[in-house]
């Protein structure tokens, strides 16, 4: 005889086990990738850091001509053109940048934004500095675009993307993301607390405190503990290199 306990236990481990399954669906719905011509030491490093996490990433571009950055924004719009637009994608720099949070964390402080689409942010307006004044007043110091790591649903990815004019003289996606949020700002959310990444253009190391045991860089300034950290500064190449060697101590 079936008792109301044995009842109750059952459909817990099916709401369990459809719960489970209802996460790895939307893991599987989300996707990595990057944009790199040549296989370089950057390259590997972020390729190791991802492996470390389980994370597979999809590097577009590899081995074919490089002509400016704007080819980032070609690659993705063909990378997420036939993909649902529930999907959800995250763009990393392919030279500079590293995981430091596995796949589920990374989606997990997106969602918790809430927005259809997400951009990291730096301190310094580049390369287009009269822009600077045209920019929102953040509550951190980090107020300006960096297009190095930007994640969204593919429907918005489409939308930014196919609404941005590539044929133009300026050769910097930056430059056109920059411009293209101060006409179209409702589309985009600035990462101002460094919650998913931390651009390190402007950033001293005094600025930031490293744990050993779990891995991990906490911001000092905004209190995060970001999932990426992009060496996108002209002088911060030792704390990148102290990230690395963090996560890799023996190498």
């Amino acid at each position: 005889m079936v008792t109301n306990i044995t009842c109750k236990l059952f459909f817990s481990l099916i709401f369990v086990f459809s719960s489970l399954l209802a996460q790895d669906v939307e893991m599987q719905r989300f996707h990595i990738c990057t944009v790199a011509s040549d296989s370089t030491p950057g390259l590997q490093r972020l390729l190791d850091s991802c492996e470390r996490l389980g994370i597979e990433i999809d590097v577009l571009g590899l081995g074919k001509p490089y002509r400016s950055n704007i080819e980032k924004i070609r690659y993705i719009r063909n990378y997420v053109k036939e993909m649902p637009g529930d999907d959800v994608v995250l763009f990393l720099d392919g030279y500079d940048t590293l995981v430091l949070a596995d796949k589920e964390a990374i989606l997990q402080k997106f969602l918790a934004f809430n927005v259809p689409f997400v951009i990291s942010t730096e301190r310094i307006c580049w390369p287009l500095v009269d822009l600077a004044d045209q920019f929102p007043i953040s509550p951190t110091s980090f107020r300006y675009i960096n297009s190095g790591v930007m994640i969204g649903y593919v429907k918005s990815i489409k939308h930014i993307f196919n609404g941005i004019n590539l044929v133009t003289r300026i050769r910097s996606d930056q430059s056109l993301l920059s411009t293209y949020f101060l006409n179209n700002n409702n589309f985009f959310c600035l990462d101002y607390f460094s919650e998913l990444s931390l651009s390190l253009f402007g950033i001293n190391g005094n600025e930031i405190e490293f744990d050993y045991e779990n891995k991990s860089v906490r911001c000092l300034e905004t209190n995060s503990f970001p999932c990426i950290i992009h060496d996108n500064g002209p002088t911060t190449g030792e704390i990148y290199d102290k990230v690395y060697e963090m996560l890799f101590p023996n190498n």
